[in-house]
């Protein structure tokens, strides 16, 4: 079995990405890049919210203070995205949209027996790794799990960055000045990425852990 990763997206979302990859099946004169580029800043939304602010909310909803640090870091990385999206998108014709949507198809998940998800294949080992912990956590003993998910969220991290962004510039064709732009973006992302994490899973409560887990292992399939 392989694992995976993956939210289900927004319907607006999912909804976008489905009407885009039909109008490119029909071949056509009229432009696509501003629905590609409309999409690409709805799903850079949508993968930030799923990673950061909906696992927030749910550990506020089990009684957590808000986590202030994943708040800043959710904000941070929509608007360092938000920015990067101004200047690297541009008016491209549809066969360049074409190529670009190749990032779409690689992430837009459709698993046997499952809906639509957002995702990529996790790793076995830091699968295991997640459900281990995730385990421990539910018998209780959580707290000792801190130094294993800080570690395993900081893969996580890395594997995030590599399908959600690398994955999406490295689609686009940009100059030298760009390439450079997005690397500095990338670097400061995964960078203030891994110091929340590293302050925040220490402080959390056994039932903020417990919501952690719940909320992961909701986007962890096998199939």
């Amino acid at each position: 079995m392989t694992a995976y990763y993956g939210f289900l997206p927004a319907e607006p979302v999912r909804a976008e990405i489905l009407d885009l990859l039909a109008r490119l099946a029909q071949p056509s004169a009229a432009p696509l890049y501003p629905q590609s580029n409309r999409l690409a800043a709805m799903l850079t939304d949508d993968v930030i919210d799923h990673l950061l602010l909906k696992l927030v909310q749910a550990m506020q909803a089990a009684g957590g203070q808000g986590h202030g640090l994943v708040l800043l870091l959710g904000g941070f990385i929509k608007t360092t995205m938000h920015g990067l999206l101004k200047v690297m998108l541009g008016s491209p014709g549809n066969t360049e949209v074409d190529r670009r949507t190749d990032f779409i198809r690689a992430v837009f998940l459709n698993l046997p027996q499952q809906p639509p998800r957002i995702g990529f294949v996790m790793p076995d080992d830091l699968h295991r790794r997640f459900l281990k912990a995730f385990e421990e956590i539910d018998a209780g003993r959580g707290k000792a799990q801190a130094a294993v998910l800080v570690q395993a969220l900081a893969e996580f991290t890395d594997l995030a960055l590599i399908h959600f962004f690398d994955g999406f510039v490295d689609r686009l064709n940009l100059g030298f000045l760009l390439k450079k732009g997005a690397a500095v973006a990338r670097g400061q992302m995964k960078a203030q990425s891994t110091a929340t994490f590293g302050k925040m899973i220490p402080a959390l409560s056994d039932a903020e852990l417990k919501a952690l887990a719940d909320y992961l292992r909701q986007r962890m399939v096998e199939v």
